[in-house]
């Protein structure tokens, strides 16, 4: 089971860097999950494909969260036009993307009767060859719900990067560590960085890394690093009751202040990941980013 399960996502991997265009500068893939619902995952994956753009790093926001609809209708989004369809080879990718607030481009979920789990290697195969041939995309960042599921088993052994969303209370932080555990178990080596929502205070970040970091090192045998975090606010909350993005309809209130800083660090690494490729590498260095703290 161990060699299958490896030998999987090695095939995955491989698919998405031989469709990677010549001139090397597919866009970089980056999943966000967390390991339970309700601690702002799908939030922080909207908001922060928002600012993207604005901090020079033209992205697209892909909603592969088995659950769906969450982000079409934080961002007011026609459901005529989803993921589903280019899963079932109905329309091209660059056909479903619409315009969300802001600067975002969002490829909406599914929703209704259909379900991610309908669709087989092939319709992922696909969705992979179609994304790496963006030419006018720096990112592409996969919002893929509470991990594990058939989303993040799909997506994250392909991607550059996978962003795990952390709230401070104890049963998030297990839920978190089994998250990554499930995925790096069997052999997957893709990056993994920490964001901490819903911050109590200024060294909250740090505290809650610090013991998911240990865990993860001493367990796992891998390194965990924390990017930043976003302090628990009302204004965000009540954007998002309202149907907003709270980097849009509150952009002065801390949390979006930090979601800049945020932006502005992952900006840069996407710019530096995409010239690495331009001069020949033909895998994804690891994506380094300062620490930010509050």
């Amino acid at each position: 089971m161990y060699d299958q399960a490896n030998q999987l996502r090695q095939l995955v991997k491989q698919r998405v860097v031989e469709r990677v265009p010549k001139s090397g500068t597919r866009p970089a893939m980056i999943v966000v999950t967390s390991g339970k619902g309700g601690v702002g995952a799908t939030t922080l994956c909207a908001n922060l494909a928002e600012q993207l753009p604005q901090a020079g790093a033209k992205t697209l926001l892909i909603d592969a969260d088995p659950n769906g609809g969450d982000t079409s209708a934080l961002c007011g989004l026609d459901e005529g036009r989803t993921l589903a369809d280019v899963l079932a080879g109905r329309r091209a990718l660059a056909d479903v993307v619409q315009e969300g607030p802001g600067s975002l481009r969002i490829v909406p979920g599914v929703l209704g009767l259909e379900r991610l789990s309908d669709y087989d290697l092939r319709a992922w195969d696909q969705l992979f060859s179609q994304t790496a041939a963006l030419e006018d995309v720096d990112a592409v960042l996969f919002d893929v719900g509470t991990a594990p599921n058939r989303s993040t088993k799909r997506l994250w052994p392909a991607a550059d990067m996978a962003i795990v969303v952390v709230t401070p209370d104890t049963s998030s932080i297990l839920d978190t560590y089994s998250a990554i555990k499930a995925h790096t178990h069997d052999g997957a080596h893709t990056a993994i960085r920490v964001v901490v929502n819903r911050a109590t205070g200024p060294e909250t970040g740090r505290d809650v890394h610090e013991r998911l970091a240990h865990a993860c090192q001493r367990f796992l045998g891998i390194d965990l690093h924390w990017i930043g975090q976003l302090s628990e606010d009302p204004m965000v909350t009540a954007a998002g009751r309202a149907g907003d993005l709270f980097s849009v309809a509150v952009a002065g209130c801390d949390a979006a202040k930090q979601l800049v800083k945020l932006a502005q660090a992952f900006a840069t690494t996407i710019q530096d990941l995409r010239q690495s490729r331009a001069h020949g590498l033909a895998t994804a260095p690891k994506l380094r980013l300062p620490q930010l703290v509050g």
